[in-house]
């Protein structure tokens, strides 16, 4: 498998545009998980849709919005609503994206926990936003339990070994084992896992997530796959 950045999730502007200090043309949310109800700063921020159940926390939503250059610095009001698979259950959240004088861009954040809001039920969820009255997009996400196979067989990472790739993924043979490279000379890195778990009564599917913290800036990832042990393993 080979690490690259995870793209935003775009979200579809809906149609109408605020009419006040800004008339937005882009509308985005990334969503991530976190312990607590300070907001975790952005190095620290592992974007996804989908969620655990059990481990889930707060669930927190960066809203980013493109416009015009603004002519003047002004907070542009928002309310995003959190609908949970739960019939009638949902939460409102109101807050503001500051708009700064020239740029096109401006971002908000808000949370929603597991103690306050909801206790994560297993389900479809659903975030929609407007601005000044108008609505802006909407994004989906997931919240599943685990599956209980890998909590059976006591799935565990016993290895974790990088090399340097191009092209296509080279034969297990042919790669060459290494935790230092070359900037210059490396296009690609990849990576092998080794797990260790006890015989499975099944052949069962587990998703797994990986993400690559970079020295600065945001992390990569996910990159998802599924693992499939056998069932005589």
């Amino acid at each position: 498998m080979y690490f690259k950045l995870l793209p935003a999730l775009a979200c579809a502007l809906a149609s109408g545009a605020a009419q006040a200090q800004v008339a937005p043309t882009r509308f985005e949310i990334r969503l991530w998980e976190q312990e607590g109800n300070v907001v975790a700063p952005l190095e620290r921020r592992l974007y996804s849709t989908r969620f655990d159940a059990n481990r889930s926390r707060s669930i927190g939503a960066e809203v980013t919005l493109g416009h015009a250059p603004a002519k003047v610095s002004a907070p542009y009001p928002m309310e995003c609503e959190l609908q949970a698979p739960e019939r009638g259950r949902s939460s409102k959240r109101n807050f503001e994206a500051q708009v700064f004088a020239g740029a096109d861009e401006s971002r908000a954040i808000t949370l929603w926990s597991r103690d306050q809001d909801f206790s994560w039920a297993p389900g479809h969820y659903l975030i929609r936003c407007s601005g000044r009255g108008i609505a802006l997009g909407e994004v989906a996400f997931d919240v599943a339990v685990n599956p209980p196979d890998a909590s059976e067989i006591d799935l565990r990472v016993t290895q974790i070994r990088m090399f340097p790739a191009s092209g296509a993924l080279p034969a297990k043979e042919e790669r060459a084992y290494t935790t230092r490279f070359i900037a210059r000379r490396t296009s690609r890195i990849g990576v092998d896992l080794d797990f260790v778990h006890a015989p499975p009564g099944n052949a069962p599917s587990i998703p797994i997530d990986c993400y690559y913290y970079p020295p600065r800036g945001q992390p990569m990832g996910p990159i998802s796959f599924n693992y499939e042990p056998q069932a005589e393993a």
